[in-house]
């Protein structure tokens, strides 16, 4: 089994294109909307998706130390990458080079959470100790 985030993404895919977009109902996790997505949520934060990542600048086998999301570790997007005929599921993640590859979750792995901002919400602060970040609804 090969997921639509493969066939986006792939190095040897000529026309990359990434998508927020979710084509299953069920797989579209909001907090209270069930018009739109599935209500499953009792917060609003989750992992990036490999999407994401590749929208800001992080794309597969292309190494990049210089996005605002490198870290010099390695970590796991939300986004599957698909599942072998042994049934050894891979995930989509970023390398410490700054590229994606995917990779079998069997081995331990940082996670980053994001956290979606209604756009009417003004945030300020630096997001560190002293000067932590304060979101406000405007």
């Amino acid at each position: 089994t090969c997921y639509a985030g493969r066939h986006r993404l792939e190095v040897i895919e000529t026309n990359k294109t990434p998508s927020l977009k979710c084509g299953l109902k069920n797989d579209r996790f909001t907090v209270d909307d069930i018009t739109i997505g599935n209500g499953a949520l009792s917060y609003p934060i989750g992992l990036l998706t490999a999407s994401e990542l590749s929208i800001v600048g992080i794309v597969n086998s292309i190494q990049n130390s210089t996005n605002y999301l490198y870290t010099n570790q390695v970590w796991w997007s939300f986004s599957p990458y698909r599942v072998n005929s042994y049934g050894h599921a891979y995930v989509w993640r970023l390398r410490v080079s700054g590229d994606l590859e995917n990779y079998r979750p069997n081995v331990a792995c940082e996670v980053r959470p994001g956290v979606n901002l209604k756009p009417n919400v003004k945030a300020s602060g630096a997001g560190t100790v002293d000067k932590p970040y304060i979101v406000k609804d405007l």
